[in-house]
């Protein structure tokens, strides 16, 4: 379930400037609550019911209850420590969001995914170079995730280590060449190294696959490296 959670959360994230770091963050950690309850193999349907209640509501104490509820009777299940992390990250405690998330890796040390949102957590908390042990961890159980490698991007670039951030982004275009939050990572990566003809080319990449993403990127490149914004499409 976790690889879901974080497919789908993938599709809202994006490396950005320090100042927005904590906002994308939130947004990775606050994945489509439909792909979450699609893919809950042990969570029976009347249950799943009431966790979309809690949802519509955005009732996430009632949400915590119930999952706790749930956890007495199966610790072990990293769905539903999954639901509670999903829940405090909604509150902004991201402290206990890392905390179930921790469970979920304990309870699952054979899945990637589980390192990669406690990796997120940690990140939400500013806590970037343990996040990247974090996601260390995950790359010794399989070194063929590209959220893994391009997460670690992220944590590099929030430390002011882009030259770093570039070689994890690379590796993970390599694994996905449409993965759009490695593209603008990379993009933010080059504004910051003043590169500004690789900056160009990720932008025309970004344009083909995300032109929202594209059209956000563009407006580093100013503050960034000093060049004149690339001329916009008809």
């Amino acid at each position: 379930m976790a690889a879901a959670v974080l497919a789908a959360a993938l599709a809202l994230a994006g490396c950005t400037p320090q100042a927005q770091l904590a906002l994308e963050a939130a947004k990775l950690l606050s994945p489509a609550f439909t792909a979450l309850m699609n893919n809950m193999r042990t969570v029976d349907q009347p249950n799943q019911e009431k966790l979309a209640a809690f949802e519509a509501k955005q009732d996430w104490d009632g949400m915590i209850a119930f999952a706790q509820k749930n956890l007495q009777i199966d610790s072990s299940s990293g769905e539903w420590w999954t639901v509670l992390g999903y829940a405090y990250s909604q509150k902004a405690e991201y402290e206990r969001a890392a905390a179930a998330f921790a469970e979920v890796v304990r309870n699952s040390p054979d899945e990637v995914e589980g390192y990669n949102l406690l990796a997120e957590a940690y990140r939400m908390m500013g806590q970037h170079e343990r996040a990247i042990r974090t996601l260390d961890r995950g790359l010794r159980v399989t070194r063929d995730s590209p959220v893994t490698y391009m997460l670690i991007g992220e944590n590099f670039n929030a430390l002011g280590r882009p030259e770093r951030a570039l070689e994890y982004y690379e590796q993970a275009l390599r694994r996905d060449n449409r993965l759009v939050p490695a593209w603008y990572g990379m993009g933010v990566a080059y504004a910051r190294l003043g590169r500004a003809a690789e900056f160009n080319q990720v932008m025309s990449t970004l344009r083909e696959l995300s032109p929202p993403d594209a059209a956000r990127l563009a407006q580093l490149e100013p503050r960034a490296i000093g060049a004149p914004k690339p001329a916009t499409r008809p």
